[in-house]
């Protein structure tokens, strides 16, 4: 008869093969027999744990801490399952105990703690125990991943930036350990989105991070050889792919809907992908609009352009770029005839398999080639349209009126927030007397960030009490009813607001932006212009200022603009879904078209 040390691998083995049921069989049948097995109760645990079942697990994992207190990998496992139940303090105080008792270069702990602590809302040391990890283990993935979303979330861009080159060379610099190829493609993956905010980098040199990336994910990803089955037909009804995560409520979902929506389904078959395990009230509603539904969460790179291929989709639209939940390494598979990116990344891919990136003469004017591997399309009018909550609360009386100051705002993610803005929205207050600064967005909820902007406003000459910062609202109406608070939003740059932008502007709430340099940094420029304000546009960041100053100091003009700007989104072709549709997929057509001729030409 094999012993309990034989039945706990063989049931290893099983989970491994993707047997759990079997492998949950054996290691509680040792577990019954030996009820005081630390190994047995550890094993069962664990199993059950990546099985998902998180009470039974954190049952087996505290009876295996009781009989084995000192031994420092059981409280890391405990600590692993009571975050993945969101209980953070919990989770820390295991996680402090198996940093305790471990070995002083134990990282794994120390990477459970930063999330724990991101959990709770203590980023400040979610930061200092991701750097403990990437420290102790520059090369362990799991330590990069926390150290990217402890400090975005802090907004500490600049930070994450200078770590990055001094630990690992990538964006400049020595490093002090040399990644293999898979870990710089993570490490690129992690710092590219974060190289959008900084505004100490010029458009060409985040450029060329992209495009060495692009090169990275597509040699480590190279083209199907195999040819592709779809029908040669530039007139039939044609299969179009939307990958994305944030078909839920999410920002993107507002700009995704009115897509679904009006898609002629005679002629566009829309084939949703979705990366996400969440679901809500807006995932139910854009299923319902697809015409068909995939869940890919579970599926690798790889196996994602396989469905994608078998499903025959002719036209493949990725949503997210490299935001966080990302798919689009799948396009360098080349799964369908004609790939393109669009709507969620404000750059470019890098990767020579997406072929296109649909953006606006605006955002894009000539010469911003220069700054995509992509072929630029640049959509008649704006390039997004736009689909406001329908449950928002009615647009509410200018705040001056009732506080007797203007209150300039921003609901714009704490990483938009350069120092670059922070010098022009202290150099506003000084030049508006009286006025105030409100400041919302996800991470104020935590007080070290809150402390963080306090200490970077007061540096510049800001008195504290002229400035109210606030974190997260319970939903979407209480969100929207929060620029009730606002006389005038101010954008952030160099990477624009964008939902925050046309939400803010459906509340009744003008809004100021700066003219950038590349497509990340004139969001706001179309935007604005696309609705008739091109005069809250300024050329520069000087004349943001002077453009802010002006505007609160003329109430008849804010006046004016909270009465109409509702009605004048509503009407204007950033709202006119049908119309954009009808534009969206004669595009569609016109590159499929291309592709057609293309294949016709080479036979």
């Amino acid at each position: 008869m094999p012993d309990s040390t034989d039945i706990l691998a063989q049931a290893i083995r099983l989970h491994r093969a993707g047997r759990t049921a079997e492998a949950i069989v054996l290691a509680r049948r040792v577990s019954q027999r030996e009820p005081r097995s630390v190994d047995a109760a550890n094993t069962l645990g664990m199993i059950l744990f990546e099985a998902g079942q998180l009470e039974p697990a954190r049952y087996q994992l505290e009876r295996a801490v009781g009989l084995a207190p000192d031994r420092f990998h059981l409280h890391n496992n405990l600590g692993n399952i009571r975050l993945a139940g969101r209980d953070a303090s919990g989770a820390i105080e295991c996680y402090s105990r198996a940093i305790r008792l471990g070995p002083p270069d134990y990282f794994m702990p120390q990477t459970g703690i930063s999330r724990a602590y991101m959990l709770a809302e203590d980023l400040d040391k979610a930061a200092e125990h991701a750097m403990i990890a990437v420290r102790q283990r520059p090369d362990r993935i799991e330590a990069i991943n926390v150290l990217a979303g402890a400090f975005l979330l802090s907004g500490r861009v600049e930070d994450l930036l200078d770590t990055v080159k001094d630990l690992w060379g990538v964006g400049g610099g020595a490093g002090v350990f040399t990644p293999t190829p898979a870990q710089r493609l993570l490490i690129g993956r992690m710092i590219v989105l974060p190289l959008n905010y900084s505004d100490k980098l010029t458009p060409e040199r985040i450029f060329e991070q992209h495009r060495e990336l692009g090169s990275l994910m597509q040699d480590m990803a190279p083209p199907d050889p195999r040819p592709l089955l779809n029908a040669i037909d530039p007139d039939r009804p044609l299969r179009v792919g939307y990958v994305s995560q944030d078909f839920r409520n999410r920002s993107a979902a507002h700009f995704i809907e009115p897509i679904l929506a009006r898609h002629d389904r005679e002629r566009y078959h829309a084939f949703c992908y979705y990366n996400n395990h969440d679901s809500d009230e807006m995932t139910d509603r854009l299923r319902a609009l697809a015409f068909a539904w995939r869940s890919v969460v579970d599926l690798d790179d790889r196996a994602l352009a396989e469905r994608i291929r078998e499903d025959a989709i002719d036209v493949l639209v990725d949503l997210t770029g490299h935001t966080g939940g990302n798919r689009v390494q799948a396009l360098c598979y080349r799964p369908a005839p004609v790939q393109c990116t669009y709507m969620g990344y404000a750059n470019t891919t890098g990767i020579p398999s997406c072929h296109y990136r649909f953006v606006d003469a605006l955002t894009d004017p000539p010469g911003a080639e220069r700054l995509a591997t992509e072929e630029l399309i640049r959509l008649d009018g704006c390039f997004l349209c736009y689909a406001p909550p329908p449950h928002a609360p009615d647009v509410a009386p200018p705040p001056h009126h009732a506080d007797g100051h203007v209150t300039f705002g921003s609901f714009n993610t704490q990483a938009k927030v350069s120092d670059a803005v922070w010098d022009a929205w202290a150099a506003i207050l000084a030049r508006a007397p009286g006025s105030r600064l409100f400041l919302k967005n996800l991470s104020l909820g935590d007080e070290s960030v809150r402390a963080r902007a306090r200490e970077s406003l007061t540096r510049r000459g800001v008195d504290p009490a002229r400035v109210e910062m606030r974190g997260e609202t319970r939903g979407k109406d209480e969100h929207m009813g929060t620029y009730a608070r606002v006389d005038v939003a101010l954008d952030t740059f160099p990477y624009n607001g964008t939902t925050t932008t046309v939400e803010a502007l459906w509340m009744g709430v003008p809004v100021v932006a700066v003219a950038g340099k590349s497509h990340v940094s004139r969001v706001g420029v179309s935007l604005l212009t696309h609705l008739g304000l091109e005069d809250l546009v300024a050329p520069t960041r000087e004349a943001y200022i002077e453009l802010a100053v002006r505007l609160a100091g003329d109430p008849a003009r804010r006046a004016d603009l909270r009465r109409t700007l509702r009605e004048r989104v509503r009407s204007s072709r950033l709202c006119d879904a049908p119309a954009f549709v009808g534009r969206l997929e004669n595009v569609y057509r016109a590159l499929w078209r291309r592709w057609c001729e293309s294949v016709t030409e080479s036979l």
